[in-house]
């Protein structure tokens, strides 16, 4: 045991450093900067000759009339010291970080389905089973030729699915000649027929990852039908816009291009499955130029059971007015368990579990998160846009709110205490009464006057501002030593995951989809059980990870009117790279309840 422990505390130990490092989520040897005043080439030379800057600094993209630029730092000096060293330049408006942003799934699909076929007869031919009267919206919808475009901000979309060539859904710039090499329609991409890939730069926004197919799938599934062909026509259309490569990650500064890509070429609607805690003036001010056309932007709240309120998730966190920030819920009209919250930040729920849509090679998947739930009020908002044209991006979030339908279980989770209501949204669309006019906002900087406070860690100042801003401060070896505490759960977890033997499978497993509260160390976790047996259960949740050892959990019956009450004790399952909960000591009539239990269910 005395080895173990020595081994535990050299694993933290050297874990810690290398968390000390990692922790800073952004792109090292990049900054994105905003001066004062318009710079042109002669002007931006004139800053890179400077004393002090000369040769420190590179410009790698620009957007000249917002005076934003993306450069490369000089392998010199750190970012921390590139970031302190242009907030105190005169000529400077704000420096930050190229912050990493990531998808918000909660992982990879439960279910793929090879054919639409076979989606729709495991997914009852619908994207989601919650109540919120999507298939009845339809019968709204006339024969607009206003086809509203939708933006996906993902990791790239498959082009090729079958439910996207044959109903036509993807944008096509109409102001391009495809594969002449030629900028036809000056908009400073070249060939940009669907959209572009903010990675390559190139005009091939493919999906790696598979992230933004499904994103894309359940966008246009909310307006029509994709699981029985041929598909119809579509009465969207989806911009493809890759800033997310291939694991999920991306930057700023491939955001803020696609959002200014996005808000240039016509697209009303933005939707943005991704997120981080970095706060970034560059990306709020690309959102706020955005709200300038007039477009809505859709964003994830987070997959962190976490409370937007004191730990924001951006963008879904800035102020600007057509900011729709989304909690995930499930059917039964629940705030999904892994869904940030927050009753003053994220705005309204929407279905995030279990959503079957489109997935890369032709096929479909079923896949829970935030990001899922988003793009059903982007789908919702497209129909929208599709009855009233003219409407705003904020016009349709309030109209969108005044039709949702209140929970008393979201009451305490979300600003309108609601869940969305396709039907309901779209008949306000025709029928409500919008605000007259959308309200003045300017995107203010946070960053003025904090110049003197160097260091731009990721960890909060102690002590410095909350939500809403940025909080650099200086990193000692007391933040150090902080952060190494507050990490000791993930690193145990770790340790855990490396060292706990996993057990051979004794037991027939069946699967199960039922609610679970444990308790662990005085405190209680809520996650679902995805499958049982006589030896015990999978669990879906990241957070009893924190907390290894012996748990007690109250797991619900498949059908919700009972439930049973056992300890167990956390293992990691190599051969199917999963945490479990093995049952320690069950007696007997417990185990006879599991019994009966899965003569309903299906064998795995």
């Amino acid at each position: 045991m005395d080895r173990w422990l020595k081994f535990l505390v050299l694993s933290i130990a050297s874990s810690g450093l290398a968390l000390t490092a990692n922790a800073q989520r952004f792109v090292e040897g990049e900054v994105i900067v905003k001066f004062k005043d318009r710079k042109g080439i002669e002007g931006l030379k004139s800053f890179a000759s400077k004393p002090g800057i000369n040769g420190k600094f590179k410009v790698e993209k620009s957007y000249s009339s917002l005076r934003l630029h993306h450069m490369k730092v000089n392998a010199v000096q750190t970012v921390e010291q590139s970031v302190d060293e242009l907030r105190n330049d005169p000529e400077v408006e704000y420096a930050e970080p190229n912050w990493i942003f990531e998808k918000q799934d909660t992982g990879r699909p439960s279910e793929v389905f090879q054919s639409s076929v076979q989606a729709q007869s495991s997914c009852s031919g619908a994207v989601t089973n919650a109540p919120i009267s999507y298939f009845q919206s339809w019968n709204l919808l006339g024969p607009n030729t206003t086809i509203p475009i939708v933006a996906i901000i993902d990791s790239g979309i498959d082009r090729t699915h079958p439910v996207f060539t044959q109903s036509g859904a993807l944008w096509v710039n109409s102001g391009e000649i495809a594969g002449n090499g030629v900028d036809d329609d000056h908009n400073g991409f070249v060939d940009d027929i669907n959209g572009w890939n903010f990675i390559n730069n190139t005009n091939a926004p493919d999906d790696d990852e598979g992230h933004g197919t499904h994103v894309a799938g359940t966008v246009l599934g909310m307006s029509q039908d994709i699981f029985t062909s041929p598909f119809p026509a579509a009465k969207i259309r989806i911009m493809a816009l890759k800033f997310l490569d291939g694991t999920g990650y991306g930057t700023t500064s491939a955001a803020i291009n696609a959002i200014y890509y996005a808000s240039n070429n016509g697209a009303k609607i933005l939707n943005n499955s991704w997120g981080g805690s970095g706060y970034s003036q560059a990306l709020k001010d690309a959102i706020a130029y955005s709200y300038g056309k007039k477009a809505l932007f859709a964003a994830a709240a987070g997959n962190s059971y976490s409370n937007n309120n004191t730990n924001p998730m951006y963008p879904a966190s800035y102020d600007v007015p057509n900011i729709i920030a989304v909690a995930a819920t499930t059917n039964a009209d629940d705030k999904a368990w892994f869904s940030n919250y927050g009753t003053t930040s994220v705005h309204v729920g929407s279905p995030g579990t279990s959503i079957c849509s489109t997935y890369p090679g032709g096929t479909m998947a079923r896949m829970d998160g935030t990001s899922m739930a988003t793009p059903v009020v982007a789908g919702i908002a497209a129909m929208m846009f599709h009855e009233k044209p003219d409407l705003s991006g904020y016009q349709v979030k309030s109209l969108m709110f005044s039709a949702a339908e209140y929970k008393s279980t979201l009451a305490n989770y979300t600003i309108q205490k609601s869940r969305v209501n396709a039907y309901g949204g779209v008949y306000a669309a025709i029928n409500g009464t919008p605000p007259t006019s959308d309200p003045n906002y300017i995107s203010s900087n946070p960053y003025r006057n904090v110049a003197s406070e160097a260091g731009c860690g990721l960890v909060k100042k102690m002590g410095g501002p909350g939500r809403g801003g940025p909080s650099f401060g200086n990193w000692s070896p007391m933040n150090g030593f902080i952060l190494l505490i507050l990490a000791l759960p993930l690193l145990i977890s770790v340790f855990l995951k490396q060292h706990v033997p996993h057990n051979a499978r004794r037991y027939d497993r069946f699967k199960i989809h039922s609610a679970v509260t444990l308790v662990a160390n005085g405190k209680e976790f809520v996650g679902e059980v995805s499958s049982i047996s006589l030896g015990g259960v999978k669990v879906d949740t990241e957070a009893l990870l924190r907390n290894g050892g012996i748990v007690t959990m109250t797991i619900a019956s498949p059908d919700g009117k009972e439930s049973i009450q056992v300890q167990g004790q956390v293992v990691w399952n190599e051969a199917n790279k999963h945490y479990g909960v093995q049952f320690a000591n069950a007696n007997q009539s417990v185990l006879s309840q599991i019994t009966n239990w899965t003569k309903s269910l299906v064998k795995i």
